[in-house]
């Protein structure tokens, strides 16, 4: 499976890539919200779901995932930020992001979420 992983720190971007790639998956990276959108264009019917940091550099990570979910309605999008507090509970996370993950998460978290979210898309099709 291939995932999108947006994140704009660096450190947190490799250790997150790591990660995934040693669970078995297929990572395209990026550090910025143009750098995403023209890697999900390129990509987006291979790319299986997406894993969004909510600030970023150029826009915010909420932009970037209203773009996938109109492009892909059926690619989940998991959002990861340090900020959950700060997002409309009734908004963005009931309605854009199929997850939200507060920020720092252990790995096991995340590739438990992200597992259960790739399986119930496949089942749904």
């Amino acid at each position: 499976e291939t995932l999108l992983l947006v994140e704009d720190e660096e450190p947190v971007r490799r250790t997150l890539k790591r990660i995934l790639v040693r669970a078995g998956y297929e990572v395209l990276e990026a550090a910025d919200a143009e750098s995403a959108m023209a890697l999900f264009a390129e990509a987006s019917a291979r790319i299986d779901a997406a894993i969004l940091d909510a600030v970023l550099p150029d826009r915010s990570g909420l932009e970037v995932g209203a773009a996938i979910r109109e492009a892909r309605p059926d690619a989940p999008l998991i959002l990861s930020t340090g900020y959950v507090d700060a997002l409309d509970p009734k908004g963005h996370r009931g309605r854009l992001f199929d997850r939200v993950l507060a920020k720092p998460y252990p790995a096991d978290e995340l590739l438990g979420t992200l597992r259960e979210l790739l399986d119930a898309a496949k089942a749904s099709r």
